[in-house]
Order: structure tokens, then sequence, then C-alpha cells
């Protein structure tokens, strides 16, 4: 049970991802998409689509764009609510 518990809490979390701070990190650390999409093992595509909130990082992926770009993955969810209003 625990597993779907974890699952269930991941998709809460994921509906609160904020792509804008993905972009806007990856944009102040001058880093192109191609460079980010290479690292994290994913396409330029695919990373255009988590900063267009077209998509959400699975959690791996989650953990290595934040190595990639220097931060933590709150960073990526950490005041979504705030932008939003």
């Amino acid at each position: 049970m625990l597993g779907v518990r974890v699952s269930q809490e991941f998709h809460a979390m994921s509906r609160h991802f904020s792509g804008r701070r993905l972009r806007e990190t990856r944009k102040s650390r001058g880093l192109p998409v191609e460079h980010v999409a290479l690292a994290v093992e994913r396409t330029a595509y695919t990373i255009n689509e988590y900063e267009a909130d077209r998509a959400v990082p699975p959690a791996q992926v989650l953990g290595r764009l934040a190595d990639v770009l220097g931060c933590t993955i709150d960073h990526f969810f950490a005041g979504v609510i705030d932008d939003e209003s």
C-alpha cells in the first residue's frame, strides 16, 4: 500500500509543477534547451513540453533536472500558487 500512497502523493504534487520555473532557471544558467535535454536523456521537444506545462517530468527526470540546473526538486514546485495569483 505504501507504493500506492507515494504514487498518489507524487501525482498530487505533479499538478503543481511549474514549467515556468524550469524555463526561468534554465535561462538564468545560460543553458540552451538542447544542453539540458542531452544531460537528462530527453529530447529538446520534451523539455519544451515541460517548460510550457504541457507535460510533467517523472520523478527521476526531476532529480536529473535539479542536478543539471544546480537546484533542488522543490524549486520546481515552490511558489507556484503565488505565481498563479
